[in-house]
């Protein structure tokens, strides 16, 4: 399953980026956004946790185990991505210029944050705890609406008058995550943290960008 989602994902991006990657529209920028990144770890490692019946309190065994499971599926999942979006997906071969760094880069940052994503998504999926569920989801969301920020801060609402609305259905999207939790007291203060925890995940967001893109700079340079 984790195989299916990441071929899936990475052939879905792939073709994105191969369509608008360089257009100077707002497609251009939601090319390369991370959050459906991270929704497809956290999916797979929902889906390889198993049914709701298998819930299990607090950190007992059961409740380990599926956190593990799900890591190891969001990072599997996360690793075909990635190899798939730099290959046959986004350029038809893997011989174009720094495909092969980029690829190993960006498959690193696969396995930390498909363990992280998928853990959540398999903790979300079996935990009978709601403090254990909103923390999952609240992490989900808040990466989902720091991408609003992300697209306000590279001046994507410059782009054309649909720019705008879209950013605001992501904002939005990003605050719905918690709902998942479903009608708990705890629910309306997750939805409300999700905002407020994503501008200090976009400004982390941004500086990770920059180091990544400074080390992947670095690494071409290298001799080979």
């Amino acid at each position: 399953m984790a195989v299916g989602v990441g071929s899936l994902i990475g052939i879905a991006l792939g073709w994105w980026c191969r369509s608008f990657a360089y257009s100077n529209s707002i497609n251009g920028v939601l090319a390369n956004l991370g959050a459906p990144w991270v929704i497809a770890a956290f999916i797979a490692g929902a889906v390889r946790a198993g049914p709701d019946g298998s819930r299990s309190d607090g950190l007992a065994r059961p409740h380990v185990a599926a956190g593990f499971a799900g890591a190891l599926a969001g990072t599997i999942g996360l690793v075909v991505a990635t190899i798939v979006y730099y290959g046959p997906a986004r350029t038809g071969s893997f011989d174009f210029h720094g495909a092969a760094v980029r690829t190993v880069f960006w498959t690193m940052v696969s396995v930390a944050a498909g363990v992280v994503f998928g853990a959540a998504g398999a903790l979300w999926r079996v935990s009978s705890s709601d403090t254990v569920r909103a923390t999952s989801l609240v992490g989900l969301g808040t990466v989902i609406a720091g991408e609003a920020g992300y697209l306000i801060a590279v001046g994507a609402t410059g782009h054309d008058t649909f720019a705008l609305n879209v950013v605001l259905v992501v904002a939005v999207a990003g605050m719905c995550i918690p709902l998942l939790l479903g009608r708990r007291r705890i629910t309306p203060l997750c939805v409300a943290l999700v905002p407020v925890l994503a501008v200090p995940a976009t400004v982390a967001a941004g500086v990770l960008a920059v180091v990544a893109v400074a080390i992947v700079r670095v690494l071409r340079a290298l001799p080979v």
